[in-house]
């Protein structure tokens, strides 16, 4: 109860008492021996001691692996960071503290000012570890929700397929869309602040994402799990920036042979604009030749994938170097029109 109270202080109801508003909320019912029938919901949220003694695996696990593939037997390269079995109301902000620790930062300069810049944007990383919490399947006895950390990406693993009408197209398109398989808790942590259960995170972690130059995030999932990877890889690769002769303004950034190096350089934006500037005067025949680009058009001029030539293309729109017009399937680019 004493997590609860302390809980509750977060939502609109925050001046009942504990029990009045876990009657509201639907977290206890009337009825029982006691006069009270507690609900597994309320097990989850606020249990009196570890959660593995009434839920063998509503845990979650953080990991770090060595490189960018796990290896096993005498070659292993995991670490297990941290095991959380913390009540939810509890999970998530411990959860949140041990992610936090684990994202690396890194000093860039914008202006006359050194900014400290994480490895993957706040919002799209908490998005992922809310969601798998707020949506995991709870039937699952089996499984918790693990947080691997590769050098090259993220990786949230939460049991359970995606709820209809949530779709995995929709989700990669980044359209608004949601359903929750555990109503009683996403009400709960909604009416807390923690997430808004409006369909409106998912396509916010594309966006975060893209404003820090970096690769959409993958989602993958199946009958069983659902899978959100974020990768810290620049939209533009280290190859690309190696021919496009652009480097990072220096002989040593720009021949290094490390491509963590020339990741790191990318992600420095004043980098990132002088690259894709430079793509602008490589399209400008194909602009004045058709009067348009598409999205085909710059995969093809510049051998990219379909994700990275849309990071691309989103950019110099924001940038004002292109329009974007028509939708879907005919979408294209043009030059701004004259005193736009």
């Amino acid at each position: 109860m004493g997590l609860a109270e302390r809980f509750f202080r977060r939502v609109a109801e925050s001046g009942r008492p504990p029990t009045e508003v876990l009657f509201r909320y639907g977290l206890i019912h009337p009825g029982g021996p006691s006069g009270v029938r507690v609900t597994n919901a309320a097990v989850l949220m606020f249990a009196r001691d570890t959660v593995w003694r009434w839920h063998p695996r509503a845990d979650a696990r953080v990991f770090r692996v060595d490189g960018t593939v796990r290896s096993h037997g005498a070659q292993r390269n995991v670490t297990q960071i941290a095991q959380l079995d913390s009540p939810i109301a509890a999970l998530i902000e411990s959860l949140r503290d041990v992610v936090r620790g684990q994202i690396r930062r890194a000093e860039s300069l914008s202006g006359l000012y050194f900014e400290d810049t994480p490895e993957y944007p706040e919002f799209a990383w908490q998005e992922a570890l809310v969601n798998a919490v707020a949506h995991r399947d709870y039937d699952d006895f089996g499984r918790g929700i693990e947080v691997w950390f590769y050098s090259d990406r993220i990786e949230v693993h939460s049991p359970g397929g995606l709820v209809p009408p949530v779709t995995l197209e929709a989700l990669r398109n980044g359209v608004p869309t949601h359903a929750s398989r555990n109503p009683v808790l996403v009400r709960v942590l909604a009416a807390a602040g923690i997430m808004r259960d409006e369909g409106e995170g998912v396509p916010r972690m594309f966006r975060e994402m893209s404003g820090m130059g970096l690769l959409p995030p993958e989602i993958d999932a199946d009958c069983s799990s659902h899978i959100v990877r974020l990768r810290n890889t620049p939209a533009a690769s280290a190859s690309d920036v190696l021919s496009d002769g652009e480097g990072a303004g220096t002989a040593d950034e720009s021949t290094s042979s490390s491509a963590a190096d020339l990741r790191r350089a990318d992600r420095d934006r004043s980098t990132r604009v002088a690259r894709l500037r430079s793509r602008m005067l490589r399209m400008g025949g194909l602009l004045d030749a058709e009067g348009h680009v598409s999205n085909a058009d710059y995969r093809e001029l510049f051998k990219v994938d379909r994700r990275e030539a849309l990071a691309d293309l989103t950019t110099l729109v924001d940038l004002g170097h292109l329009e974007l017009r028509g939708e879907r399937r005919g979408a294209h680019y043009v030059r701004p029109a004259a005193g736009t």
